[in-house]
């Protein structure tokens, strides 16, 4: 006895309807061709069922749930920065202008760098983001500039009016800590702080 098997057409890939494809989504069945196709530990997957993205080639993604930052996560990080920014920055610069014991700047550029990276990852749920990088670098900025005012307001008792005109003499940015190796240090710390939340 023979068996005639009607000619079927081939299916359709659901995202492409010109592409005939052989290939179905493991999870709910749908033919899918290999260009929308994502490869899972269970088979090949659609993108409904993924939860995938479409990135700018046109080929899609499966973003890492490390890079999806809600907006309470950010608001923690943020406020976190905000106060490892000034607490370390005041002690940056009450150290600055005390006694005769050197300059430090890349110590604290280093630490407050790493603490800053730390803390806005613990405030945001260990999770990373571009916005994230800017916050933490963002905050050894903010230490550096509240060192600066510290040091000029607080020990010295003057306004920046005052300071404004000497600003051009280098001993007077020598002692304000407003040379070209702290702000290469400045940047250092930002850059370790950043590395810290990089995707």
């Amino acid at each position: 006895m023979q068996t005639i098997i009607a000619d079927q057409e081939e299916p359709k890939c659901i995202n492409h309807p010109q592409t005939a494809t052989s290939v179905r989504c493991s999870k709910c069945l749908d033919p899918i061709c290999l260009v929308c196709a994502i490869r899972t530990p269970v088979g090949l997957r659609c993108p409904k069922c993924t939860g995938a993205a479409r990135g700018r080639d046109g080929t899609y993604f499966v973003p890492s749930l490390l890079a999806q930052v809600s907006r309470q996560q950010y608001l923690k990080a943020l406020a976190a920065a905000t106060a490892i920014g000034l607490v370390s920055g005041v002690a940056w610069g009450q150290f600055r202008y005390t006694g005769n014991i050197g300059d430090w700047s890349f110590w604290f550029a280093l630490i407050i760098g790493l603490l800053a990276g730390e803390g806005v990852a613990r405030a945001a749920n260990e999770r990373r983001s571009p916005q994230l990088q800017i916050a933490a670098a963002g905050t050894v900025l903010v230490a550096a500039v509240v060192a600066l005012a510290w040091g000029v307001l607080v020990k010295e008792g003057l306004t920046f009016s005052q300071v404004r005109p000497y600003l051009g003499e280098s001993v007077i940015r020598q002692y304000l800590g407003m040379t070209v190796p702290n702000a290469l240090f400045t940047l250092f710390g930002m850059f370790l702080a950043a590395q810290r939340l990089k995707l």
